[in-house]
């Protein structure tokens, strides 16, 4: 036990004047600078809180064990000057009502007092326990290993516990518009301990007794006749009182909510607004991607018929018409895809790489051979950097479009949004099959995390695409850049996302048709 947990159980047990007199002088300058910088350094008003709140000690003394002291006349002393306060200003607006001829008076700026009671207000928002540590350690001026042994931890875990509630501290005033440091907010809650005049203690002591004394007759006179009479109506008034109290601060709450309500509606106007902008910018940007992909379709279809008409030109002419051979039946192709991101530095040491040109550049891309291929792979896991994120497959027929699609639900804010990588592509299968043309767009979507603070704040997206159409040898890859097509983060930039894909021909038994 602590020296003053010793003393407040003497007193309890023995009602020792001398063990209370000794925990008044404990604690004194503790409650008198708490009640001076509540009182805005009235020193009378302060002396009255301080002769109040030991006076109460005297009575709960009984009911304060395994309670830390320091800690408890802090909170006591806090709610004590606030009644006393809150009752003086009332006092104060009566007789401001009453003298309506004199004139109107212009209200005082705020003084460094006033500014200082933020102190106490940041305290009340602390937990027991960090508002404890720092009321033992500042204003009662304990050392760590007394703090311990008050807390019941060890000095280590005194001295965190300090640390985390002075940032706590701290970040609560930030917030009220004072940005200090941790060892000036440290100093300035050692400076805040104002000792008690000398004659206090006594008189506080001396008045405290006497109130405990006064009670033992007390309790003796209610239990008369008449004062169960008195005590039957002062009940039921007490029963009716917080009743009618409680209808007044509903109503005055329904009317602070209706004036909050008010100032929100502007708010909540400007975030539907933002809201409604940003689903008609996703509908623009799918319409505009639908159009693309319908493009590259017919460029791909473009690209077969040329291709097509150019071997019927270059085929000999015969004299003689023979009869046609019958058209084999087109392969089915299967698509295999790759999605990598990889950093600048790692795109910089795999020369391979270096015909995709800039980091940012769309549209870029190149053939590789499955030997190429392999050697790239091996590669890529090697280098520092590199991150593998899907590798989906699909098989489909000539000139039937694809999608290869690696997408999940995410929940995100009320809705369901799907983020992920997919491929749209569409194989056009050359008359010799040893190649194909390829029509295809690659996109991939990360959710980044929220921009904004409070009921302001956007979901953040990084949006990457590609698209081509070339003509691929079969068993070949074709390596495609995604360029970055819309991102509100800059960092994200920092990382490029290429993409693999590789048709291979099968025949309807499954089996891989190696080119001729």
């Amino acid at each position: 036990m602590t020296q003053s947990e010793q003393l407040l159980a003497e007193y309890t047990a023995t009602q020792s004047e001398e063990a209370f007199a000794q925990l008044v002088q404990r604690h004194l300058d503790l409650v008198y600078s708490t009640a001076l910088r509540l009182s805005n350094n009235d020193t009378h008003l302060a002396q009255d809180i301080s002769q109040i709140v030991f006076s109460d000690l005297a009575l709960k003394a009984p009911r304060l064990k395994n309670t830390v002291l320091a800690g408890w006349l802090y909170r006591h002393t806090t709610y004590v000057a606030s009644k006393t306060i809150r009752t003086a200003s009332r006092r104060a607006v009566r007789e401001l009502q009453a003298m309506q001829d004199q004139p109107e008076t212009k209200a005082p700026e705020h003084s460094p007092s006033e500014l200082r009671s933020l102190l106490d207000a940041a305290l009340s928002h602390l937990s027991r326990k960090d508002r404890d540590a720092l009321v033992l350690r500042f204003f009662e001026k304990s050392d760590f290993r007394a703090l311990a042994l008050s807390l019941g931890v060890t000095e280590d875990a005194a001295q965190k516990r300090v640390s985390r509630a002075l940032d706590k501290l701290r970040s609560i005033l930030s917030r009220q518009g004072v940005t200090t440091s941790a060892a000036a907010l440290a100093a300035f809650l050692q400076s805040e301990s104002i000792a008690a005049p000398v004659f206090l203690g006594a008189a506080i002591s001396a008045k405290a007794m006497a109130a405990t004394v006064s009670a033992g007759p007390l309790m003796t006179l209610l239990a008369s006749t008449k004062m169960k009479t008195a005590l039957i109506t002062l009940a039921l008034l007490t029963t009716a009182a917080p009743f009618f109290w409680q209808r007044h601060l509903n109503a005055k709450l329904l009317a602070d909510n209706f004036v909050l309500k008010q100032q929100l509606l502007p708010l909540q106007q400007e975030q539907e607004q933002r809201e409604s902008e940003r689903k008609l910018q996703l509908a623009e940007l799918e319409r505009l991607a639908s159009e693309n992909k319908e493009l590259h379709r017919l460029r791909g279809e473009i690209t077969l018929l040329r291709q097509r008409a150019s071997e019927k030109t270059s085929a000999p002419q015969k004299d003689t018409v023979a009869a046609p051979d019958p058209i084999p039946p087109k392969p089915q192709v299967t698509i295999e895809s790759r999605f990598l991101e990889l950093t600048s530095e790692a795109l910089k040491k795999i020369p391979q790489l270096a015909a995709l040109g800039p980091a940012r550049a769309s549209e870029s891309f190149t053939v590789l051979s499955e030997e190429e291929t392999e050697k790239l792979i091996a590669l890529l896991k090697e280098t520092e950097g590199v991150d593998f994120l899907t590798a989906p497959r699909v098989t489909t027929l000539d000139g039937r479009q694809a999608r290869i699609s690696a997408m999940q639900n995410m929940k995100i804010g009320d809705e369901d949004v799907e983020v992920g990588q997919s491929l749209d592509v569409t194989p056009f299968v050359g008359s010799n099959n040893t190649s194909c043309a390829v029509t295809l767009e690659a996109t991939s979507k990360e959710f980044l995390g929220w921009t904004g603070t409070g009921n302001q704040q956007i979901p953040n997206f990084r949006l990457r695409s590609a698209n081509c159409n070339v003509n691929v040898p079969a068993g070949h890859t074709l390596l495609l850049g995604m360029a970055q097509t819309d991102s509100s983060s800059d960092a994200s930039a920092s990382k490029q996302t290429l993409v693999l894909v590789t048709p291979t021909f099968i025949d309807a038994a499954g089996n891989r048709i190696s080119p001729q």
